[in-house]
């Protein structure tokens, strides 16, 4: 499986010319600078979760979230047996713990 990354590089955040499949590096930016963490990118879990089955295999749908980052604890891409769709649901975890105090 080839992951190919926003540069280029084999990696798994984004498809190559990534603002011509609707996510930019622009947006990512933006994202971090108003203060929200990619969750998978932050854990390093960067797993597809589009591409299955085409063969070009890339993370496209994601999480952000403003909560401090040591309440993010966890987070996966669901594979599923008969997907209804070609995108793998995300789903992450927290400890709301640290994030109240």
């Amino acid at each position: 499986m080839q992951l190919i990354g926003y540069d280029g590089a084999p990696d798994a955040s984004g498809p190559p010319g990534s603002d011509a499949w609707g996510w930019a590096i622009e947006e990512a930016q933006a994202l971090e600078e108003a203060g929200l963490t990619d969750i998978a990118a932050h854990l390093g879990t960067l797993d597809p979760t589009v591409g299955h089955d085409s063969g070009l295999y890339y993370r496209q749908d994601r999480i952000h979230s403003n909560l401090l980052r040591e309440a993010i604890t966890g987070c996966r891409v669901i594979a599923e047996d008969n997907p209804k769709s070609d995108h793998r649901p995300v789903v992450a975890t927290f400890d709301l713990g640290p994030a109240a105090a």
